[in-house]
């Protein structure tokens, strides 16, 4: 998706006084799959990968899925599992490519089909993120709803694309419904405590965005490695960050929403 124009427009109607709720400048900067790679030594993080180009790619990606690891590719910009898949090695050298979308497209493409699949996402400046598989996805998903640097409420789906079947490990299992819960929900204390303590002070450093610049609507989606620890920094791996369409969202976001809008958060 190409916004060139709409950002221009934003910024320079930002740059007048205007409020824009996620200034383009914020989701360049953790807004997209990149931001996986700059967060990938903070505790949600790992070993991530980040292919600026074309060559870049072709030269490393390979190399991840050897002694039968699963990766995660994503291109740089998408939304609804468009540009995320699954792949890994077969016992012949080809690789097993799927697609997050609706149905888990799958397909297996010899070394030269799956560069050549992929090199679209190359155009126009595009890039590609290689996540490493996270076994905890069997667990769920947490979303962690924030305005500005505050934690305003949770969802929780037991079941996301790509998640595979328990009694069927070649089968995915069907995308289940969300569930909203406020900030105040006990299930996910250690969550909010971490975020608004430690994480989120963190990405702004790394990206440099001071509070002014931080949505007043955005997610962060987590996967839960290990339902019974204590110990909260190995608990979750990153997934992904939204800043520029979240919606629907818990009710709870909204009394935050227009307390920052009544202080002039900008």
């Amino acid at each position: 998706m190409n916004r060139h124009r709409l950002d221009a427009l934003l910024t320079s109607v930002a740059s007048k006084g205007v409020y824009v709720s996620t200034h383009p400048e914020t989701i360049m900067k953790i807004g997209t799959k990149r931001v996986l790679y700059t967060t990938r030594h903070m505790d949600w993080g790992g070993d991530v990968e980040l292919y600026a180009d074309y060559e870049d790619f072709v030269s490393r990606c390979l190399k991840t899925l050897v002694n039968g690891s699963v990766r995660i590719l994503k291109q740089h910009r998408g939304d609804g599992g468009k540009g995320v898949f699954k792949v890994c090695l077969d016992a012949s050298g080809n690789v097993r490519v799927i697609h997050a979308v609706s149905g888990n497209e799958r397909r297996l493409l010899d070394k030269d089909g799956f560069y050549q699949e992929f090199k679209r996402f190359f155009d126009n400046g595009g890039l590609l993120v290689n996540q490493p598989w996270v076994d905890g996805i069997a667990n769920g998903m947490v979303r962690c709803y924030l305005t500005g640097s505050t934690v305003s409420g949770f969802g929780y789906q037991e079941s996301v694309a790509l998640c595979p079947h328990p009694d069927a490990p070649d089968a995915v299992r069907p995308t289940s419904r969300r569930f909203y819960f406020s900030e105040d929900c006990g299930l996910f204390q250690d969550l909010r405590q971490i975020m608004e303590s430690q994480w989120i002070p963190q990405l702004q450093e790394i990206h440099a965005i001071p509070d002014g610049r931080m949505p007043i609507l955005w997610d962060i989606d987590l996967f839960i490695n290990d339902v019974n620890t204590n110990n909260t920094k190995r608990k979750y791996t990153i997934c992904e960050i939204n800043v520029s369409c979240v919606s629907p969202f818990p009710p709870s976001s909204i009394p935050h929403i227009v307390a920052a809008l009544g202080t002039g958060h900008s």
